[in-house]
């Protein structure tokens, strides 16, 4: 899942690289509503001004706990 949510990112990367940030926020949530998940206003405003720069981000997996 980490690797298809680095590719998702890739593609807002390339698309809305020096863009507004207020046109990256909707594609961010949905991007986010798409995995079922959600991110803070913090965040997604951080997130944003990262892809306006053209910043590469990669998703990476969390460990798996087997103590569990």
């Amino acid at each position: 899942m980490a690797a298809q949510q680095t590719q998702d990112l890739e593609h807002l990367r390339h698309q809305y690289t020096g863009q507004s940030i207020e046109a990256i926020r909707p594609a961010l949530q949905q991007l986010f509503a798409g995995y079922g998940g959600s991110i803070t206003v913090p965040d997604l405003s951080d997130w944003a001004q990262l892809i306006h720069d053209g910043t590469r981000m990669e998703m990476t997996p969390e460990p798996i706990d087997w103590r569990r």
